[in-house]
This record gives structure tokens, sequence and C-alpha cells, in this order.
């Protein structure tokens, strides 16, 4: 019965639900808000709210790490990363990139939405 548990990682990270989470994760990096505040003499205390693109342009970078663990080799992929450094918004194009990567493996399906009159 030991030889079953010879080898049995301790835990393990599901990567369908890893990308999912990182996809999320660029998705929603535009409704976190950032706040910053400081102390002007003479104005008094000045607070700052925006939105975090730097934190998109975090997440997409992390999302195009994970995925060149299983798409290395695709020439698409590579010619469109390529394309997007050269972009205005390099980050906006990679995310693009990664999300037509993903769609052409078949890793992301786009359903109609659903007719309730069809009910």
């Amino acid at each position: 019965m030991e030889d079953a548990y010879a080898y049995a990682p301790r835990w393990e990270i599901w990567y369908n639900g890893a990308m999912y989470q990182q996809m999320m994760n660029c998705v929603m990096s535009f409704s976190q808000s950032e706040t910053h505040s400081m102390v002007i003499p003479q104005l008094g205390p000045q607070m700052v709210v925006k939105v975090g693109p730097d934190r998109f342009n975090y997440n997409v970078r992390l999302w195009r790490a994970m995925l060149l663990k299983q798409e290395r080799e695709d020439p698409n992929f590579r010619r469109d990363e390529e394309k997007a450094r050269k972009e205005k918004w390099p980050e906006m194009a990679l995310f693009t990139a990664i999300v037509d990567i993903l769609h052409s493996k078949g890793h992301i399906r786009f359903k109609p939405p659903r007719d309730l009159a069809d009910d």
C-alpha cells in the first residue's frame, strides 16, 4: 500500500483554473481603484483615486508568462507578440493576442446568449 503513496504531491495547481483566474484578473484590473493621499503645505491633504492601468499591465505580463509555458513553440503567438510590442498600448495588444491564441486552440468558446423565447 505504501508504494501507491511513494510519489504523491502534497498539493497541485490546476493549470486551467489558474489560466481562467489570470484572465479574470486582467479583466477586473480596471474595477479596482488605487488611492494616493499626501499632505501639501499650504493646501492641506490631497487625495487622488485612479484606476490601475499598471495593475492591468502587470496581470497581462503574468498571464503571458503562464501561457508561454504551454504555447512556446506556436509561431502565430510569437508573431502576434512581436506585433504587440510595436503598438501604442503593447499590453492591450498582447492581451488580444493571448485571447486569440486561446480561442484558436479551443480553450475559449463564445456561446450565443440564451433566448428566453426558445424555452
